[in-house]
C-alpha cells in the first residue's frame, strides 16, 4: 500500500510550478545540484553498483567452472643398456625433442548446500546495497531541504531583527522628544536605549546565524544560497493524508530504510548460519576433462607418445570428516550473530515508529500551529496599534509599546519557522516510510514563489 501526504491538487501545482520559468532557485533545483555534488550520495551510489556485482558473484557459485592449461617441454633422452642396442630404431641411444600439450576441465557443481547458502549472502547484500543507495537518495533530499529552510529562516530573522531595530529607533526617537518636551520621564528613554542595544546584539547574531546557513547551504548543493525562492504566504497548510497514525505507522515497518536493511542483514546472518551448517554436508561435483600432447624431434615413441588424447567424465563425492572443530566454532559464532541481527531488527522498527510518529505531528500539528500563529500575529499587531494609540493619550509607556513590538516581532518569526518546520515535515513524514521521490520535493516547490523576494 503506497499512502501519501499530498492531494492532487498539489501535486499539479507543484508539476507546474517546477516546469513553469524559473526566476528563482528552488528547492528542487537545490536538490538536484546536491545529486552531483553531494559525497555521502555518490559514494551510495558506487556501493549500488559494487552491490550488483555481489548478485553475480553469487550465481558464478552454481554455474561451471572451467580451466584450461597447456605446456611446452624440450626433452632429451640418453640411453645405456642393452635394449637400446637390441631395439635401437626404437629406443635410440640419443634422442631430443619438444613436447606440447594442453588440457581443459570442467567442474560443475551438483549438490553444494554452502554454496546455495553463499549464494543467497550475495544476493542479499546486493539488496543491502540498493536499500542503502535509496537511503541515501532520500538523506539528500532532506538535508538540502534543512539547509535551504535554514537559510530563508535565517533571511526572516535578519530582516524582522533590522525591522524591529528600525522600530525600536522610532521609540527611542519619540520617547527622547517627549522627555525634552517634558511629557516623558527619563526611565522612557532608558528604557528604549536598552531595548536598542539589546537588538544591536541580536542582529549580529541573526547576521552571523545568516552567513553559517549559506556555508551550510553552499556545503550541500555546491552553489551560491543567492536568490532562493521563497514560501508563499498565502499558502494554507494541508494535513496528513490518511489521518491515521497508525496506517503511517504499520506502513513504516514495511518501508523504513532503516527496517528494510536490517531486515536484509538478518537474511545474511541467516544464509552465514546456513552456510556453516551445510559445510559438514558430503559435496557431489561433476567434472570433466579432456587432454591432448604431441612432440616434435626425435624422441623415442616409448619416451613419448606421438600423439596422446585423453577423455574423462567423473563424478565426484567429497565427505568432510573433521577439520579440527573450527566449523562448529564459526557455526556458534554465525548463531550469535544471527540472534543479534534479530535484535537490531526490533531496534530499528521501534525507531521506525518514533520517526513515523514524530513527523506524522509535525505536518498534522504543523497546520494547527501555523493557523494559531496567524491569528496571534493579527492580535500581535493590533496590541501594537493599541499600546501606540494608549502612549499618545498617556496611559501607556514606551516600555508598553516596546514590549508589544517584541512580541510582534517574535511572533512573526516563529510563524516563518512554523511554516519551514511543516514544509520539512511533509518531507521527513515520507521518507520514515521509505516514499520520499521527487515528487513529494516538487509537492513543496508549489509552497515556494516563483521570485526571489529582494
Amino acid at each position: 500500500m503506497s499512502i501519501r501526504i499530498v492531494s492532487t491538487t498539489a501535486m499539479a501545482t507543484a508539476w507546474l510550478v517546477a516546469c513553469g520559468p524559473a526566476h528563482a532557485i528552488d528547492l528542487m533545483g537545490s536538490y538536484q545540484r546536491a545529486l552531483g555534488v553531494d559525497p555521502s550520495f555518490l559514494a551510495a551510489k558506487e556501493a549500488r553498483e559494487a552491490g550488483r556485482e555481489q548478485a553475480v558473484q553469487g550465481r558464478a557459485l552454481l554455474l561451471p567452472n572451467i580451466t584450461a592449461s597447456g605446456d611446452a617441454t624440450w626433452r632429451q633422452v640418453e640411453t645405456e643398456s642393452d635394449l637400446a642396442a637390441q631395439f635401437g630404431s626404437v629406443l635410440p641411444a640419443e634422442s631430443a625433442g619438444n613436447l606440447y600439450g594442453y588440457s581443459v576441465t570442467l567442474k560443475q557443481p551438483l549438490y553444494r548446500a554452502e554454496a546455495f547458502a553463499t549464494n543467497q549472502q550475495f544476493k542479499g547484500r546486493s539488496e543491502l546495497a540498493e536499500v542503502s543507495y535509496r537511503d541515501a537518495q532520500q538523506a539528500v533530499i532532506l538535508r538540502v531541504a534543512r539547509a535551504y529552510f535554514g537559510v530563508l529562516l535565517a533571511q526572516d530573522t535578519v530582516r524582522l531583527t533590522a525591522a524591529q531595530k528600525a522600530a525600536t529607533k522610532e521609540q527611542l526617537d519619540t520617547a527622547q522628544a517627549r522627555f525634552d518636551a517634558g511629557r516623558a520621564r527619563i526611565t522612557d528613554v532608558r528604557d528604549a536605549q536598552a531595548r536598542y542595544d539589546a537588538i544591536l546584539a541580536s542582529e549580529i547574531a541573526a547576521e552571523s546565524e545568516l552567513v553559517l546557513r549559506r556555508a551550510e547551504y553552499e556545503e550541500v548543493t555546491g552553489q551560491a544560497a543567492d536568490g532562493l525562492a521563497e514560501v508563499r504566504p498565502e499558502v494554507a497548510p494541508l494535513p496528513a493524508e490518511p489521518a491515521d497514525l497508525a496506517v503511517w505507522q504499520a506502513e513504516g515497518l514495511d518501508g523504513s530504510p532503516q527496517v528494510r536493511a536490517k531486515q536484509q542483514q538478518l537474511a545474511i546472518a541467516a544464509a552465514e548460519v546456513d552456510k556453516y551448517r551445510f559445510l559438514s554436508r558430503p559435496t557431489l561435483d561433476l567434472i570433466g576433462s579432456y587432454s591432448d600432447s604431441r612432440h616434435s624431434g626425435d624422441l623415442s615413441p616409448v619416451v613419448a607418445p606421438d600423439r596422446n588424447q585423453s577423455t574423462s567424465v567423473v563424478v565426484q563425492v567429497s565427505v568432510p570428516l573433521f577439520q579440527g572443530g573450527s566449523i562448529n566454532s564459526q557455526l556458534r559464532e554465525a548463531r550469535a550473530k544471527q540472534r543479534e541481527a534479530t535484535q537490531d531488527l526490533d531496534a530499528a522498527k521501534r525507531d521506525a515508529r518514533l520517526q513515523v510518529r514524530e513527523a506524522f505531528l509535525a505536518v498534522s500539528t504543523g497546520v494547527a500551529q501555523v493557523k494559531a500563529l496567524e491569528q496571534a500575529l493579527e492580535s500581535a499587531k493590533t496590541s501594537v496599534d493599541a499600546a501606540a494609540i494608549g502612549l499618545d493619550v498617556g496611559v501607556r509607556t514606551t516600555l508598553d509599546v516596546l514590549d508589544a513590538q517584541q512580541r510582534y516581532y517574535a511572533t512573526q518569526r516563529d510563524l516563518a519557522r512554523a511554516r519551514y518546520d511543516y514544509l520539512l515535515g511533509r518531507l521527513q513524514l515520507p521518507a520514515a516510510i521509505g516514499q520520499l521521490t521527487e515528487n513529494e520535493v516538487m509537492a513543496v516547490n508549489a509552497y515556494l514563489l516563483d521570485e526571489p523576494v529582494d
